[in-house]
């Protein structure tokens, strides 16, 4: 039995590397999908008000957060809204879309510059 030693400088073991990282996780995908079935939950479709328990909620004393987010509420009423319309569903899936569209594109640009790097 032979074995054989390549020797690669560090742009090609990146690229090796990185094409290897995304062939495991295509697979790890595929056997997740398998796994789930369809089946969607729909634990977070339901607006999370806190982790009080409701003999805290009776009290009128508002709490440090409250402050907070009544303060961004006035003085950044736009922003806020935009952000709770347009970003925020409150949906873990949905961060989880964002997320890897926003990493998968960084790691195109990623790739692309490997490639000029190699090119040039």
């Amino acid at each position: 039995m032979m074995i054989q030693i390549w020797i690669l400088d560090p742009v090609t073991l990146s690229i090796v590397v990185s094409g290897l990282m995304l062939f495991v996780a295509l697979v790890i995908a595929i056997v997740i999908s398998l796994f789930r079935g369809g089946k969607i939950s729909t634990e977070g479709s339901e607006m999370y008000i806190g982790g009080e328990n409701e003999d805290v909620l009776k009290y009128r004393v508002p709490s440090v957060i409250a402050l907070y987010w009544g303060i961004v509420k006035r003085a950044w009423r736009k922003a806020f809204e935009y952000l709770r319309d347009a970003v925020h569903t409150g949906v873990l899936n949905d961060w989880y879309g964002f997320m890897s569209s926003w990493l998968g594109f960084l790691l195109l640009i990623a790739l692309i510059a490997i490639l000029v790097y190699l090119i040039m």
